[in-house]
């Protein structure tokens, strides 16, 4: 292979990197953000009895989601070291 094909495919490689690291991004943004609409905002009493059981319920979402997006960007950081 000559060096000029060897260095197209570098550079080829570096750029789907750089695409993957861009979808992981992008990917732990949303996350994030779901993160955050997790849950019921404004009258507390709609939910009746159920609301404890309710704001558990999102508690779990939230860590989980939470724990996904930490997740996501650590593999972020090890796709760009890979750079």
């Amino acid at each position: 292979m000559t060096t000029a094909a060897q260095a197209a495919l570098a550079a080829a490689a570096a750029a789907e990197i750089r695409a993957a690291s861009a979808a992981v991004a992008r990917a732990a943004r949303l996350v994030e953000e779901a993160e955050g609409l997790v849950g019921v905002h404004g009258d507390d009493g709609w939910l009746g009895p159920a609301r404890g059981a309710f704001d558990d319920a999102c508690g779990r979402l939230r860590r989980a989601a939470g724990v996904e997006a930490h997740e996501l960007r650590l593999l972020e950081g090890a796709i760009e070291a890979a750079l």
